[in-house]
């Protein structure tokens, strides 16, 4: 009997000096909790040390990016590869063209923290920490809707 695949999710998400590290930390929070529900998890990032330092030993693909990679010609085939199902893009100032260029796979594309016009063409976008008020049915603004690690939140309920 064949087995069925398990459902693929891609992540990309950048860090690193001059970027800061809360992308690829928020990245690898989704990706667990997707790899804990039994998804095929890609996390896709620039390599550099600092990236290759914090993602050591996770138990998801990590798929490193080089400075001259077609980045949108590789996250494409990713999806077609794996038949990915959703791509989140936690990257900043994604352009509409990129975004309609994955959407033909037929993949659900998600973005955060998008002040690009990528964020319009998705078919969600979560803007926690953007001060862009939602423009959209499927904008979700605002710190309700901020993804805080397991640890930050074990220290919320202590304080209530």
């Amino acid at each position: 009997m064949k087995a069925t695949p398990r459902p693929a999710v891609i992540l990309r998400a950048d860090g690193g000096p001059g970027i800061g590290g809360g992308h690829v930390a928020r990245a690898k929070i989704i990706a667990s909790a997707f790899k804990a529900d039994g998804y095929q998890v890609v996390l896709m990032c620039k390599d550099n040390d600092w990236t290759r330092s914090v993602l050591a030993g996770v138990d998801y693909k990590v798929q490193y990016l080089r400075p001259a990679d077609n980045e949108s010609l590789i996250l494409h085939q990713a999806i077609e590869r794996i038949r990915a199902h959703l791509v989140i893009l936690d990257v900043q100032d994604t352009s509409a063209e990129f975004v309609c260029y994955l959407k033909e796979t037929g993949v659900n594309v998600v973005t955060i923290d998008d002040a690009g016009r990528g964020a319009d063409a998705a078919d969600a976008t979560f803007r926690a920490g953007i001060k862009t008020p939602a423009s959209g049915p499927h904008d979700y603004f605002g710190p309700a809707y901020a993804i805080l690690s397991p640890d930050v939140l074990k220290m919320l309920d202590r304080s209530a």
